[in-house]
């Protein structure tokens, strides 16, 4: 089972999941399913993939589902049906390839996977490490797994330095067959753009850790120091976005109006650039204002990604941190050169594919998650504008060859796929037929003799009957809650130990419910 978001979709990790679970559907030698994040019940999409999917989002009218949903955001990630999904389907293998704070719900919370004898499934986790400063909960979830993947080599060393953590290779994410080298100039002419035009593209969901602003004033002033009047941004993204950037902003602050293109889908399956005009455009196919701007629940194919790479001539990821960033491997694919920043996965990219780099001039801590991101040499990136552009179309094409060569000598979906399935065909199989897991959890007892320490051993030995979780981040962390508090929004709460057993009872009783419907 791939848990992921909707393989239908269009985003990153919907792309991931796409290809990872056709692979894996084509070599029968599995059967496979899908937990679909952001899949909904009534969907006619959830009937496209050959496999079994199993959507997260209840029906639309489903009205009581959708309150139980709405009422944890982590639903989203598949926390509210997983165990009954588990208990349906019942995977001998789990994969998921999302962040820790998405999923750990697989380790951390009364599903099967810390049951009895190491559960019932093998889980294999690909973490998106994308900063150093990993945080200790993360790295502690992926230690309670039993297959580690990565992304890159960067992020392989991350785990290893800061984690102790041993992975079985890497998996990254390529493009597909689709993306091959075609006709630049009938690519660009097929969008109505002049064959001659250079495009500098980016394709990113607008949100904070892109920074779409920086490229904006950056291409701005490349433009005014060059003088050239050829040279087009193609942004491929969302807008507006409630997570993102206000492009608008940025495009008017620099007037660069006429010179700022992004992607516009209309109903009728019309793709076309178009110079940015909000979050809706004229459709010249269908003659209706029904074109809007690039979303995650919009599909745009392939082929015409694919088209959209061959009308590049140069593939850029300005970005403070990235797990991957597809694009710019679909680009090389089509023998697109790239930019990226010289930090996280941007800086295994532009290595193995010999791409432009453009140096962090600092790492600025994260607030959110104590992350370490990259504050990127905006002088940098307009330098390799400069250098690029100035080369004679001959070389910029040999570049392009380059970054192809590159690409196929390192990656390829077959091999990514073959990763995974080493992976997988390496641990035994586990068994769901056990015994039922019943424990009884002690009365409740303040034990006001007892450090907080011990009454957290007490809690997770007596009360959550769960041993394998002491002298883990698990117990660490409740030492933590009972000695400073719980946050309760934006404040820290101390609470009575009796919140703390109320809490760990439930989860000991939710487990047994759990066992007494497996085994039924």
């Amino acid at each position: 089972m791939v848990i992921s978001e909707f393989s239908e979709l269009s985003t990153g990790y919907s792309i991931y999941a796409k290809n990872l679970l056709r692979q894996l559907y084509q070599s029968n030698k599995y059967d496979v399913a899908e937990l679909a994040c952001y899949g909904e019940v009534g969907d006619p999409k959830l009937n496209s993939p050959p496999w079994k999917v199993f959507p997260t989002v209840p029906h639309p009218d489903d009205a009581q589902g959708r309150q139980q949903y709405d009422a944890d955001p982590f639903n989203a990630f598949g926390k509210g049906v997983c165990n009954a999904v588990f208990n349906e389907w019942r995977p001998d293998y789990v994969l998921t390839f999302f962040d820790a704070w998405y999923s750990d719900h697989l380790v951390n919370m009364p599903s099967y996977y810390n049951t009895v004898e190491g559960g019932m499934f093998n889980l294999i986790w690909m973490p998106t490490v994308d900063a150093v400063n990993q945080k200790q909960s993360w790295l502690s979830t992926y230690k309670a797994c039993d297959g580690l993947l990565c992304y890159t080599d960067w992020s392989r060393d991350v785990l290893k330095n800061e984690g102790r953590l041993f992975t079985h290779g890497e998996a990254p994410a390529c493009g597909s067959e689709e993306f091959a080298p075609g006709n630049k100039a009938k690519a660009k002419e097929s969008f109505g753009l002049h064959k001659d035009t250079k495009i500098i593209t980016m394709v990113s969901r607008n949100q904070r850790r892109k920074l779409f602003p920086d490229l904006i004033n950056t291409f701005a002033e490349y433009l005014e120091e060059s003088g050239r009047d050829d040279v087009l941004l193609w942004l491929h993204t969302s807008y507006p976005d409630n997570q993102g950037w206000d492009l608008s902003r940025s495009i008017m602050d620099n007037e660069v109006c006429g010179k700022v293109l992004i992607t516009y889908a209309c109903e009728c399956g019309n793709v076309f650039p178009n110079h940015f005009c909000g979050g809706t455009a004229f459709c010249g196919n269908c003659h209706r204002w029904s074109a809007q701007t690039s979303n995650v629940g919009g599909r745009i194919s392939d082929n015409d990604m694919a088209r959209m790479s061959n009308s590049t001539d140069l593939a850029v990821l300005h970005s403070n941190s990235e797990g991957q960033g597809i694009f710019t491997w679909q680009a090389a694919a089509c023998s697109v050169p790239i930019c990226e920043v010289d930090y996280s996965a941007m800086a295994s990219a532009v290595d193995k594919m010999d791409g432009y780099k453009v140096p962090p001039i600092s790492l600025m801590e994260e607030i959110e998650t104590g992350c370490k991101r990259a504050v990127p040499d905006n002088a940098a990136l307009k330098a390799v504008f400069h250098e690029h552009f100035s080369l004679p179309n001959s070389l910029q094409i040999m570049k392009g060859a380059e970054t192809r060569r590159k690409y196929v000598e390192n990656y390829s979906w077959d091999k990514t796929a073959a990763q995974w399935m080493n992976v997988i065909d390496s641990l035994p199989v586990k068994t769901w037929d056990k015994g039922a897991n019943i424990a009884n959890p002690e009365p409740f007892n303040e034990h006001p003799y007892m450090s907080n320490t011990e009454y957290a051993r007490w809690l997770i030995g007596k009360v959550t009957v769960q041993p394998e979780r002491l002298t883990t981040f698990f117990e660490l962390n409740l030492i933590e809650e009972l000695t400073n508090g719980v946050m309760e929004g934006s404040k820290m709460r101390r609470q009575p130990r009796q919140f703390f057993y109320d809490r760990y009872l439930w989860f000991r009783d939710r487990l047994n419910q759990l066992e007494q419907i497996r085994c039924n």
